[in-house]
């Protein structure tokens, strides 16, 4: 089994991404990865450490205990990760619970299906390795959350939560996010972590997270044939003149009007437009370049948003 522990001067060496990118390259990252996606490791113990702990609440009166000894004091890197991002606490998990109770008692059937697909996961990051020949595969973390559906990188891996996620959307969509927050690895590994995470500072505008978000559902498209933003899709395809001439203007301004996470303010915008708009500028970028195999490497390694929008020769048109 062949492994690497990630520095981003051995990331960044091995996709051959030149200073010129912006890139940086000082700091290292903590975890080890598979270069086979073959043998990525999929981390479900903390999904069986819950349903564990789910069984008890029936027959035990002491909940909070039973979900912080059994659950989230045992969690894996992964899970740590997500309760100090998110604050997840007994008493959060608890009120979920208590909100959603179908959800979680879905889970005793839902798991063996988690199980089941791991192999369908890997084929997927298969197929991201197919785009992306330097990529490697830190462990990827299922976990139980406060029913937020999300996933995301973090200094772990990627973590994706299973609560709200039904045994055909594991089957299927799920796959989706899976190569999604794995496809943000790659980059997070190409340009290192202080980079990577100054778009979410000082750096922020909404084009740089347009671009960002609109990079991994590109890689997303390519190895699945879905979106995580999938029911915007349609409505950016009918509208994506009109959508730009609306963004365009304030695409440098810090503040999320609608775009991505926030709700939007034009009526019928379902929320995360920007998530495709980042992709088929990302597609564009793809598309017009003459060395295909330099713009992945290209792509992976931006940190000038508007010089790669620029570059893209995207026309919404």
């Amino acid at each position: 089994m062949r492994r690497f522990v990630f520095s981003v001067r051995m990331v960044v060496a091995a996709m051959t991404v030149a200073a010129s990118s912006g890139a940086t390259a000082q700091a290292q990252f903590p975890f080890e990865g598979a270069v086979d996606p073959a043998e990525a490791a999929v981390v479900t113990t903390d999904v069986h450490n819950f349903v564990k702990a789910h069984h008890r609440l029936a027959s035990e009166a002491d909940t909070l205990a039973i979900l912080q000894a059994d659950y989230l004091d045992r969690g894996s890197p992964g899970l740590r990760a997500y309760i100090g991002r998110y604050d997840l606490t007994a008493e959060r998990l608890q009120a979920a619970i208590r909100e959603h109770p179908d959800a979680y008692a879905a889970l005793s059937a839902n798991v063996a299906v988690m199980d089941a697909e791991i192999p369908a996961y890997r084929e997927a990051y298969a197929g991201l390795k197919r785009h992306i020949p330097g990529a490697v595969f830190p462990p990827t973390y299922l976990i139980v959350g406060g029913y937020r559906g999300i996933g995301t990188g973090s200094e772990a891996g990627p973590i994706a939560t299973v609560e709200n996620r039904s045994a055909e959307a594991l089957r299927g969509s799920f796959t989706t996010l899976l190569v999604h927050e794995m496809a943000h690895m790659q980059q997070a590994m190409t340009v290192g972590p202080e980079q990577y995470q100054a778009i979410y500072g000082p750096e922020r505008t909404v084009l740089a997270l347009m671009i960002r978000e609109g990079i991994a559902e590109y890689f997303a498209d390519l190895v699945t044939g879905r979106m995580t933003q999938e029911k915007a899709r349609p409505y950016v395809i009918a509208h994506e003149r009109e959508l730009w001439e609306r963004f365009a203007p304030g695409m440098l301004d810090a503040e999320d009007t609608g775009w991505m996470w926030s709700e939007p303010q034009q009526p019928g915008q379902p929320r995360g437009v920007g998530y495709v708009m980042g992709a088929l500028i990302t597609r564009a970028y793809y598309d017009n370049a003459d060395d295909k195999e330099l713009a992945i490497r290209e792509i992976l390694a931006v940190t000038d948003y508007p010089g790669f929008l620029e570059r893209s020769g995207y026309d919404p048109q």
